[in-house]
């Protein structure tokens, strides 16, 4: 008796036979194509209309046709099984509690564990969501970075920081593996105890709300000059839209609007693009400088914090199906990540020259449709964006300040807390919106910094380090860390004392 086809067979088979259908006698496309009234008589009658029903999109379609020759579930590919929305929607819960700070957080009983690895993350979605993480708004600033450090000094510098990042990142999933914590203050923990998880506490929580900050300032910039406005009554406007999205406990209700932000955010790169290449087409490039010494120190904190999507890495992996294979996903995504930085950044700046704005942005021609739509939508896509950065550090402040509460217990408490904190951001938006580049640079050197070049090889030498070549590299990169730390804050309070 013959050995039946294996289920893996039966299902690549299947696959096989369904294509062949549409490219022959099912679906006769070159027909349509000469023949217009081959779309009503002679094939899939109302398929228009069927896709727009439950079951409809192809992989429904694949599903039912396997089940109709045999196929058991569990012999089909789980891509074949799981909706769309599910994939959709670890796009859009990016920045949720645990992604930044390696915790579930229960909404019911206010406790939060740490991530435990193990997840359902293919490739595709894994190459998206560090996409995601490291793509954002702070790509917008470079242009108007590099004009404070000049055009050599700033390419080959970013060049650096996003190397040095890379190795850090590299030292931290070594951390990973050898403690099996997907905690970054977890590891902080296991490395030098109590004092290493509240540094990286108080590190992610005051990156992330110099990251709200900062959308609060670009909001209130690209919106004051669009319409005439002033800053304080853009701020005002955005507090009045902002309290109640931050008084969201569960943030899968802001599914659809995040990922409408990011497809804004990504429709706001490609016009930028454009627009550099017109102008570098149409126009004469105006000099630049190759070094400014006096001034390039607030480069090097904003370059620190265009790498903010660091913290976002360890989540990612841990909600890897093979979290072995992070590493060779992780490098051609960052290399391409790296050079993309390089290219806007230098694309701008050698645009405008020494007249870009810390925003590129506003740089766009005026009185343009297509470039308000940008600023009009870049601008919602950060107010979407805005709770998934701010909640993550507000739960941290809440549970330090009211402890462990159920879920209805200090509600109110709650929202007038976090009332209190969106007023304060505004404030010192209010403020740093003068003095936004230096506002960048503090957030990139005394925030992010830490979390990028110091914290990972100062954990690395405490739990993985076995040579002295090893330490040797980790603590030159911890000194090297504090030393761009304590450089850009000199020279950054120094620019703002004489300014």
């Amino acid at each position: 008796m013959e050995e039946g086809p294996r289920p893996d067979c039966t299902v690549a088979d299947l696959h096989r036979h369904l294509l062949s259908e549409v490219a022959t006698d099912k679906f006769p496309i070159s027909r349509l194509k000469s023949d217009p009234s081959g779309r009503s008589s002679t094939t899939n009658p109302g398929g228009g209309a069927k896709l727009k029903q439950p079951g409809g999109f192809r992989r429904a379609f694949l599903r039912d046709e396997a089940e109709k020759r045999g196929v058991g579930l569990a012999d089909m590919p789980i891509s074949w099984l799981r909706d769309l929305k599910v994939d959709l929607r670890r796009l859009s819960r990016l920045g949720y509690f645990h992604n930044v700070f390696g915790m579930t957080f229960n909404e019911d009983s206010g406790q939060c564990q740490e991530l435990q690895a193990g997840g359902t993350l293919g490739t595709v979605s894994t190459v998206l969501l560090l996409l995601k993480s490291f793509v954002g708004t702070g790509i917008l600033f470079l242009p108007g970075a590099m004009s404070q450090g000049g055009w050599c000094f700033s390419g080959v510098l970013l060049f650096c920081v996003g190397l040095a990042s890379a190795v850090c990142i590299r030292l931290l999933m070594e951390c990973v593996d050898k403690t099996g914590s997907s905690s970054f203050a977890g590891i902080g923990r296991r490395a030098i105890g109590s004092a290493g998880d509240y540094a990286v506490q108080v590190s992610l929580v005051l990156s992330q709300f110099g990251t709200c900050i900062a959308y609060m300032i670009f909001i209130a910039r690209l919106l004051s000059k669009l319409f005439g406005w002033s800053l304080a009554q853009v701020l005002l406007g955005q507090v009045i839209v902002l309290v109640p999205m931050n008084w969201i406990r569960k943030l899968e209700k802001l599914e659809f609007p995040t990922l409408v932000a990011d497809a804004l955010i990504i429709f706001g790169l490609g016009a930028a693009i454009m627009y550099f290449g017109e102008a570098l087409h149409d126009g004469d490039r105006p000099e630049v400088p190759d070094f400014k010494p006096a001034t390039c120190g607030l480069f090097i904190g904003t370059a620190v914090f265009t790498f903010e999507g660091i913290p976002y890495l360890l989540p990612i992996r841990a909600s890897m199906q093979k979290p072995e294979q992070f590493a060779r996903i992780f490098q051609p995504v960052f290399a391409f990540v790296l050079l993309f930085f390089l290219f806007f950044g230098l694309c701008g700046y050698l645009t405008y020259g020494d007249a870009v704005q810390p925003v590129v942005l506003e740089n766009l021609p005026q009185n343009n449709a297509l470039v308000t739509y940008v600023k009009v939508g870049y601008c919602g896509a950060l107010v979407c964006s805005f709770p998934l950065v701010f909640l993550p550090a507000q739960r941290i402040l809440e549970l330090w300040t009211f402890g462990v509460t159920p879920k209805a217990v200090k509600k109110h408490q709650k929202n007038a807390f976090r009332t209190l904190v969106t007023c304060c951001c505004a404030a010192v938006a209010l403020y740093g919106g003068a003095y936004f580049a230096e506002f960048l640079a503090y957030v990139g050197a005394l925030c992010c910094a830490p979390l990028a070049v110091v914290y990972p090889p100062l954990f690395h030498v405490s739990l993985c380090a076995t040579t002295w070549a090893q330490r040797i590299v980790d603590w030159t990169l911890v000194v090297a860390g504090v030393v761009v730390m304590a450089f850009v804050f000199y020279q950054t309070i120094s620019g703002a004392g004489d300014g």
